[in-house]
C-alpha cells in the first residue's frame, strides 16, 4: 500500500546518498517517508471525494496531481507542505515535500525567514533542497517502477529510472568519484527490487506454504 511505497522511498533516498557520498542532513529518510503525506491528508479531509479523484486519474490515464489540482485547487505535494509547515516541521523538509513532483522548482524556493531562523537556532543543518528534491523524485520513480507498494497514482511515467533527469542529476552531483554509472544503476534496479514488505501488515503473517 501507500505506507510500503513511502517507507521504500525513504530507504532508497538514504541509499542513494550513501552510495554517491552526498552530504547528508538527517532529512533523507524523512523526506522519502513523508513525500506523499498529502495523499493521506486528502483522504482524511475528503474521504468520499478523494477515491473518486484517484479513479478519475486511472480512467483517464493522467497524473494524479493534475486531477487533485482540478478538484481541490492544489495537489498532494502542496497540501503536504502546508500541513508540515502548520505542524512546525523542519522548513527544509516541507520544501522538499512540496517539490518532489517538480524538483527543479526547489532551485528558486525560499524557506521562510522566520522558520529558517528557528531551524538554525535548533541546530538544524542547512539543506540542499534542490539535491534532496531530486533524490526523492528519483526514489519515488524507482519504487513505482519496481512495484514496491502502491502510491495511489495509477498513471506511470514511462521514462526508465536511469534515464530520469533526477537520477542523472544525482549521479553527476556525486562526491565519490569511484562509483561507476553501470554499478550505480545495477545496484538500485536489482537490489532494491528485493526490498521486503515493511508495513505492519507484513509482520506476524503466516509464512507461505511450502511447495513440495
Amino acid at each position: 500500500g501507500l505506507w510500503q511505497h513511502q517507507i521504500c522511498a525513504g530507504l532508497v533516498v538514504e541509499m542513494i546518498y550513501d552510495m554517491l557520498g552526498l552530504e547528508t542532513s538527517g532529512l533523507e529518510y524523512a523526506s522519502g517517508l513523508l513525500h506523499d503525506v498529502g495523499k493521506l491528508i486528502f483522504g482524511e479531509l475528503f474521504p468520499t471525494v478523494y477515491p473518486g479523484v484517484i479513479l478519475k486519474s486511472l480512467q483517464n490515464d493522467i497524473p494524479l496531481w493534475e486531477v487533485e489540482t482540478e478538484v481541490f485547487g492544489m495537489d498532494h505535494a502542496q497540501i503536504g507542505e502546508l500541513w508540515l509547515s502548520g505542524h512546525a516541521a523542519n522548513p527544509y523538509l516541507a520544501s522538499v515535500v512540496c517539490h518532489h513532483e517538480n524538483p527543479e522548482g526547489a532551485a528558486g524556493d525560499k524557506v521562510a525567514t522566520g522558520s529558517l531562523i528557528k531551524s538554525m537556532l535548533r541546530g538544524t543543518k542547512t539543506v540542499d533542497t534542490l539535491l534532496l528534491s531530486h533524490a526523492v523524485a528519483s526514489a519515488n520513480h524507482l519504487v513505482k517502477e519496481l512495484g514496491l507498494g502502491f502510491s495511489g497514482n495509477t498513471w506511470i511515467d514511462e521514462t526508465k529510472w536511469e534515464e530520469l533527469e533526477s537520477t542523472q542529476f544525482l549521479f553527476e552531483s556525486r562526491n565519490d568519484e569511484n562509483i561507476e554509472w553501470e554499478d550505480f544503476v545495477e545496484f538500485f534496479t536489482w537490489q532494491c527490487h528485493h526490498l521486503p514488505d515493511f508495513t505492519m501488515a507484513g509482520y506476524g503473517a503466516p509464512p507461505p506454504p511450502e511447495v513440495h
